[in-house]
């Protein structure tokens, strides 16, 4: 088994470390565009995948694109693209089991 040098975080509210990077007047977070005029706890039309670096030492827990990812060789695009699978996966299952118990899944990370 191999560790995979990222952390998958699926957010479906502009909240926490995204506001405040959307705040400070970014409109784009690990690649992905953000329109103008959203309010903080804010619902996204569809659920954001921001993936974050993961790393023994050095840089970590630090925004990064999928482009990024994949232009680095941290991971194959296959693999890229399987994890964002699974990722989105859980957290859609997730986010059923919430709705069911009257509760809101805001995001998750793998």
């Amino acid at each position: 088994m191999r560790t995979i040098p990222v952390e998958m975080i699926v957010r479906a509210y502009l909240t926490g470390s995204s506001w405040r990077t959307y705040k400070s007047g970014a409109r784009e977070i690990c690649g992905i565009k953000i329109p103008d005029g959203m309010k903080e706890h804010q619902r996204f039309k569809t659920p954001i995948i921001t993936p974050t670096t993961k790393a023994e030492q050095g840089r970590h827990d630090e925004d990064i694109s999928r482009s990024e990812i994949l232009s680095s060789d941290l991971i194959s695009e296959a693999d890229y693209s399987l994890i964002e699978k699974y990722t989105m996966d859980v957290f859609l299952r997730g986010s059923e089991i919430a709705l069911q118990h009257g509760l809101i899944l805001v995001d998750n990370q793998i």
